[in-house]
């Protein structure tokens, strides 16, 4: 199951790419948690490639084969498979300074559209403060003036990790939360052979769960 979530990741990425184009994000600040600051693109990207790299290596795949199958070099291959998680996030942090607006950048966009534009960068920059932004008051003016512009990039959207998506699928669904449901529903909806896997891994895990063996075609 993992196996093809790792597989039909690009199908996540498409419908994420396409939602963030199509809705609004949401409009508080308040509803960024501190606890999970700072998540900028790097941050993200360095927790994706280590999944994917570890998942690999779970699965026995020899170094060459990780890198051509991720288009990495082999050296990065190994330095993620012996550097901790924690120590490579730490350097994704410090390459990246001002990627501490990324948490803050759907809030930023949906008052910049309620305004139509008018929205102040120093109010802004006062109200995320309080909500535990530490990075300066221009490098939220420069992503005022790139949504004027029409230059700005667009938000990224979390998607799950293959192994994330898998426990849910694995999970008694009266176990999953109702977030998680509706996670799984949109991870589901954007790729039909995750669907498709996903029907096939809970049919034979409620087989096994509820002792259901006789259903098994000889």
């Amino acid at each position: 199951m993992e196996k093809t979530c790792h597989q039909h990741r690009d199908c996540l990425r498409k419908r994420a790419k396409e939602e963030t184009v199509t809705e609004g994000p949401e409009p508080s600040p308040m509803l960024l948690p501190p606890a999970e600051l700072p998540r900028t693109q790097m941050i993200e990207r360095t927790r994706y490639r280590y999944e994917d790299i570890h998942c690999l290596l779970e699965k026995r795949w020899p170094i060459s084969a990780i890198a051509r199958r991720l288009s990495l070099d082999r050296k990065t291959v190994r330095r993620f498979r012996d550097t901790a998680l924690d120590e490579l996030l730490a350097s994704a942090r410090e390459r990246r300074p001002n990627g501490v607006l990324e948490p803050f950048k759907a809030c930023l966009n949906a008052r910049f559209t309620e305004s139509q534009g008018q929205v102040s960068g120093t109010r802004l920059f006062l109200e995320f403060q309080a909500c535990g932004y530490r990075g300066s008051r221009q490098v939220v003016r420069k992503h005022l003036a790139a949504l004027r512009a029409g230059t700005a990039e667009p938000v990224r959207a979390d998607i799950p990790s293959p192994r994330k998506i898998t426990s849910w699928i694995m999970r008694p669904r009266e176990a999953l939360t109702e977030s998680q449901d509706e996670r799984l529903l949109q991870v589901r909806l954007a790729c039909e052979d995750i669907t498709r896997a996903c029907d096939l891994a809970r049919t034979f895990a409620d087989m096994v769960r509820y002792q259901r063996g006789y259903l098994l075609v000889e």
